[in-house]
């Protein structure tokens, strides 16, 4: 798809603004990613695009990262795990357009990205 696995970025702020917690918009983020991955692993897997032996090395440690991710979840503060997504993903997302998506004033989509992830902490 056109976000894909990468579709967080616009979800979890979206979730957010309709009124979850952090720790709920990061859960329900990967719940519905996780299948949209999992099709299109599938798919590349069927069509030859990628073989599984490419994959393997990432898979153990993709699986490391879940379990960890899922243990430190509700045990970080809302305005902690705000921090830390703003920190991963500040740099990879055009502020603008994304302000423009949850109704950001003009003013904020302006201030750019590092203003913008500032102004989140």
């Amino acid at each position: 798809g056109l976000l894909g696995a990468g579709g967080g970025m616009i979800v979890v702020p979206l979730l957010k603004k309709s009124g979850l917690t952090a720790q709920k918009a990061h859960a329900t983020s990967v719940s519905v990613i996780f299948p949209i991955a999992l099709l299109s692993a599938v798919l590349y897997l069927t069509s030859g695009r990628v073989q599984l032996s490419d994959a393997t090395p990432y898979l153990a440690w993709g699986v490391v990262g879940s379990v960890i991710g899922a243990w430190l979840l509700p045990k970080i503060s809302s305005v902690w795990l705000n921090r830390i997504f703003g920190a991963l993903t500040g740099k990879n997302v055009n502020w603008e357009y994304v302000s423009q998506i949850i109704n950001l004033t003009q003013t904020t989509a302006f201030l750019g990205q590092w203003a913008w992830a500032a102004a989140v902490f």
